[in-house]
C-alpha cells in the first residue's frame, strides 16, 4: 500500500523530469530580417521578428538627430527596438525599419546574435574571411584608433559596406592584428548608401 501511494506521489514528478527542456524560439533567417527593411513598426513583418526574439523590446526615443536632411520641422520621429539578451537592435525613422544590427558578444553592451548570418560569416571571422565569403566590399570605411564613446581601451574600427548586402562593422584592440566583427547591419535602400 505504501509503495503505491509513494508511486502515485513521485510520478508526476518523474514525468516532469523526464519532459523535454522547452527550447528558446528559433532566431530569425536573414531573409524575414531583410524583408522587414522599409516596412512599418507596426507591421506584421516586424511583429514576426519580435516573435522569433520571445520577448518584448526596450524602446528608445531619439533625444535629436542632428541630422538637417531628416529635419522634420522640430520634431524627431527616430526611435530604437533594442533586444541587448538577443544581440539584435532596429532603428525607426518616420515609422519605417531603416536598420538592422545583429551583434556580436560584448558589442554595445550586447549578448552575440545566435541566428544565422548573411554568406556564412562568423562573428569571430577576420576581413580576409568575411571577404572571402561575400566578396570584396563596395566600399571601406576606416574610422582610425580611437576610445569607443572616450573610454575603455583603444580600438581601431573599419566598416566594409555592401551596396546589395550588410554593412560590417570590424574592431580590434589598437594593439593587435586580429580584426572581429563588431557587427552586421542591414540598411535600407536610399540617398545615404547611393
Amino acid at each position: 500500500m505504501l509503495r503505491l501511494v509513494l508511486i502515485a506521489l513521485f510520478s508526476p514528478c518523474l514525468a516532469a523530469l523526464a519532459a523535454p527542456v522547452p527550447k528558446e524560439p528559433p532566431q530569425p533567417t536573414v531573409a524575414v530580417l531583410r524583408q522587414a527593411i522599409g516596412k512599418s513598426h507596426l507591421g506584421k513583418e516586424v511583429r514576426a521578428i519580435g516573435r522569433h526574439l520571445g520577448e518584448d523590446p526596450v524602446i528608445k526615443y531619439n533625444a535629436w538627430s542632428g541630422d538637417p536632411k531628416r529635419d522634420n520641422g522640430g520634431e524627431d520621429t527616430g526611435f530604437y527596438l533594442l533586444w541587448k539578451s538577443k544581440g539584435l537592435d532596429m532603428a525607426f525613422e518616420n515609422g519605417k525599419l531603416k536598420t538592422i544590427w545583429l551583434f556580436n558578444e560584448g558589442a554595445d553592451e550586447h549578448k552575440r546574435y545566435s541566428g544565422e548570418l548573411p554568406g556564412g560569416v562568423s562573428f569571430d571571422d577576420d576581413r580576409v574571411a568575411v571577404e572571402k565569403k561575400l566578396g570584396k566590399p563596395d566600399e571601406v570605411t576606416e574610422l582610425g584608433v580611437r576610445k569607443v564613446l572616450g573610454k575603455g581601451p583603444e580600438i581601431e574600427e573599419i566598416w566594409l559596406d555592401y551596396t546589395k548586402g550588410p554593412s560590417i562593422s570590424m574592431r580590434r584592440p589598437a594593439n593587435s592584428e586580429k580584426w572581429t566583427v563588431h557587427y552586421i547591419a542591414f540598411h535600407s535602400v536610399d540617398e545615404d548608401r547611393k
